[in-house]
């Protein structure tokens, strides 16, 4: 902070800032779309990984969030265990819940123990 130069780099910054944000949301909700989930958990995908990478991150110049191929291996394992069409798998953790709620169970359980297996 001590060699920022807040006249000439702030509006720059903010600028850039609002720019990045807006692409990041829309990612997040067309790439939400490739893993057969409902639209608005890609805000959670755009949001979070940029708010734990401001505290844990080491790189100014990193994008994160999610990526296209692995939200289509995300979805074709989500909409293998619960098709659009016909009854879901037979999971003892889905009775009750919605077709939505089914497949963000299956996409974050995935994505929890692919994250175990890293």
């Amino acid at each position: 902070m001590k060699i920022y130069r807040i006249k000439e780099w702030l509006f720059s910054d903010i600028v850039s800032g609002i720019s990045t944000g807006l692409v990041a949301v829309l990612q997040g909700l067309a790439y939400c779309l490739l893993a057969s989930l409902p639209p608005w958990y890609g805000l959670f995908a755009a949001f979070f990984p940029v708010v734990i990478y401001f505290f844990l991150g080491t790189s100014r110049h990193i994008s994160v969030g999610p990526f296209p191929v692995l939200c289509l291996m995300i979805g074709s394992v989500v909409t293998r265990l619960v098709p659009d069409e016909g009854p879901a798998a037979n999971i003892t953790g889905f009775e009750g819940l919605t077709r939505d709620e089914q497949r963000v169970l299956v996409a974050s359980s995935l994505t929890f123990l692919t994250g175990i297996m890293q």
